[in-house]
C-alpha cells in the first residue's frame, strides 16, 4: 500500500497580513526581530541546554536560549532568515517552528509542546485534526490489507487499496481547501513537498507557488522551493526522460534513447539493496510476459563494486539492458533523476516520456497491459 503521508511535522506556522503591492510585501518580509517566549517544564533527569537551530533554508544560526529558574524565557531573534527552525529542549524534545513575522509563545512539558501567537497555528491545528479523524480508518484498512495478504486474497487486497486511495483523495481535498482559504504561510511549503506534490496535483502546486511569490517576494526559502520544483518538473508525468548513456558489463555504452519505440522500465537498484533484490523476481516475470509485446528494461546499478553488481545481476538473472551508474566513484545519473532511495523506477512510453513511477509487482504488470 502507498505510504501514509499525512503526519506533518510542523507545530506552528506564521500568518501574513494582506498587502496590495510588491513594495509593501518586501517591507513586511524584511529582516527584523521577533520574540520567542514561553515556559519550559524541565524534567528531573533532563540534561543539556535549550538551543535554537536554523533548519531551512540551511544557515549557521545556533544559539542557546537562557531559561530562568522557573522555566520561563524571552528570546529575541534578530535579523533572521524566515523559514523553519528547530528548538532543541534539553536534548530531548525537538520543537519545529515556522518563523517569519509573528512573535510566538512556546510552552513545553516532558511529553509535548504547544505553540501559539500566529494565525497559522490554527491552520496547522485543522490539519492535525484531520489526521486524528482518519487514524482509525487508516488502521482498519491496513489491518484488512494485511489479513487479505496473509490469505493471498487478491480481491481483498485490491478492495483495501481502493479504500485507501479513496480516503487519501478525500483527505487531500480537505487539506487543499484549508490551504486555499488560509493566509499565505510557510506551512504551505511542507504540504507541497510532502503531501500534495507536483506529481499528484500540478495545478494546485503552481497556484500556491504563485501565491507565495506574490505575498513573500524574494524570500529565500520560497526561491529554494521554486528551484526544487523546476527540477521536479523535468521528471514529472508526461515529461521526456533525461538521456542516460552508461556502460554495460562488456564496457559497451548504451543510450536510453536507443530503446525508443518500446515501453521501457528505467530501474535503479544495487546489489546491497535488500528491497531491490526482493523485487527481482517480479521484474523477471514482467519481462517474460511482456518483452515480446514491446517491453524493455534499462536497469541502472548504483554499486561501487562492479564485481558485486555483476554477481547480483547473474544471481537474480536480471533481464534487459543492465548498466552501471557509478563512474569515477560518482553516480551523476542518480542526481539527474533525483534518486534519494532505491529501489526507484520510471516507466517510459514508446516516445520516452514518463508515464508512471515506482511501480511494483502487479501494479507494473497492469501498467504494462495498458501501455502495450
Amino acid at each position: 500500500m502507498k505510504k501514509y503521508l499525512f503526519g506533518l511535522s510542523i507545530l506552528a506556522s506564521i500568518g501574513f497580513s494582506a498587502c496590495n503591492s510588491s513594495e509593501q510585501a518586501q517591507q513586511e518580509n524584511a529582516k527584523h526581530t521577533v520574540h520567542l517566549k514561553g515556559n519550559i517544564q524541565k524534567a528531573e533527569d533532563a540534561q543539556g541546554a535549550v538551543v535554537l537551530l536554523q533548519v531551512e533554508p540551511a544557515g549557521n544560526l545556533r544559539d542557546t536560549i537562557r531559561v530562568d529558574a522557573n522555566g520561563k524565557f524571552d528570546y529575541e531573534l534578530k535579523d533572521f532568515e524566515p523559514g523553519f527552525y528547530r528548538l532543541m529542549v534539553y536534548n530531548q524534545l525537538p520543537v519545529i517552528l515556522a518563523i517569519n513575522n509573528n512573535d510566538l509563545e512556546i510552552n513545553v512539558d516532558a511529553e509535548n509542546s504547544k505553540v501559539t501567537g500566529s494565525p497559522e497555528v490554527e491552520v496547522q491545528q485543522k490539519i492535525n485534526l484531520l489526521n486524528q479523524q482518519i487514524t482509525d480508518s487508516v488502521a482498519e484498512i491496513q489491518m484488512n490489507y494485511a489479513e487479505a495478504a496473509n490469505k493471498k486474497d487478491q480481491a481483498g487486497m485490491q478492495m483495501a487499496e481502493a479504500q485507501f486511495t479513496n480516503l487519501q483523495g478525500q483527505l487531500n481535498q480537505q487539506i487543499k481547501k484549508i490551504i486555499e482559504e488560509a493566509p499565505v504561510n510557510l506551512t504551505t511549503l511542507n504540504i507541497l513537498k510532502d503531501v500534495i506534490t507536483y506529481d499528484t496535483d500540478p495545478e494546485f502546486v503552481d497556484a500556491q507557488l504563485a501565491r507565495l511569490n506574490k505575498k513573500m517576494p524574494g524570500l529565500k526559502i520560497v526561491k529554494q522551493f521554486e528551484m526544487q520544483l523546476a527540477a521536479t518538473k523535468k521528471l514529472a508525468i508526461g515529461a521526456e526522460a533525461p538521456e542516460v548513456s552508461l556502460k554495460d558489463q562488456e564496457g559497451k555504452t548504451i543510450k536510453l534513447s536507443s530503446l525508443r519505440g518500446q515501453v521501457v522500465l528505467l530501474d535503479f537498484w544495487a546489489s546491497w539493496c535488500g528491497p531491490c533484490r526482493k523485487e527481482s523476481p517480479s521484474l523477471v516475470k514482467a519481462y517474460k510476459n511482456f518483452h515480446d509485446k514491446g517491453f524493455e528494461i534499462y536497469g541502472i546499478s548504483l554499486d561501487r563494486n562492479p564485481e558485486a553488481w555483476q554477481k547480483a545481476k547473474a544471481d537474480d538473472q536480471l533481464p534487459g539492458v543492465q548498466v552501471i551508474g557509478m563512474e569515477d566513484g560518482k553516480a551523476d545519473v542518480a542526481g539527474i533523476y533525483q534518486i534519494t532511495a532505491i529501489p526507484a523506477s520510471f516507466l517510459l512510453d514508446k516516445e520516452g516520456k514518463i508515464i508512471a513511477k515506482n511501480l511494483r509487482g502487479e501494479e507494473l504488470e497492469k501498467a504494462l497491459e495498458k501501455a502495450l
